[in-house]
């Protein structure tokens, strides 16, 4: 059996789909479709953050769960940072077309989960179970 594996498309990735889907309304610029997208990315939203602190805490080492959580926290403000260095010029220059390439980064990221082969790893309750 390969070491790697290829998710495949399932409840778990559904959130970054709506969320890309949800970018790609907001370019209408019209304010009802405006509404409807802004309620979609904060259904996108919910699940993910969920699932990212369950599989953070399942994951983490205890004795690691600290720093691994305010490492993460970390690296989502910096997304966050370089995401609004980039927006700013972008929507300077065209409101619709710094939208649009949210959605398009918001698709690159779900193909690029697809694309990179995950390494089969056993879960923190399995490793428990095979240390004793």
């Amino acid at each position: 059996m390969s070491r790697f594996t290829t998710p495949a498309l399932n409840c778990s990735t559904v959130p970054a789909h709506v969320q890309a889907a949800a970018f790609a309304l907001c370019t209408s610029g019209r304010p009802a479709v405006l509404i409807v997208a802004v309620l979609m990315l904060g259904a996108g939203e919910g699940p993910q953050l969920a699932a990212l602190f369950a599989v953070r805490h399942r994951e983490a080492p205890e004795h690691l769960r600290g720093q691994i959580f305010t490492t993460g926290a970390s690296l989502k403000i910096t997304g966050f940072a370089v995401g609004a260095a980039v927006a700013g010029p972008a929507a300077r220059w065209s409101l619709p077309g710094a939208v649009a390439l949210a959605a398009i980064v918001a698709v690159l990221a779900a193909l690029v989960f697809f694309a990179v082969p995950l390494a089969r790893v056993a879960s923190s309750a399995g490793r428990a179970e095979s240390n004793s």
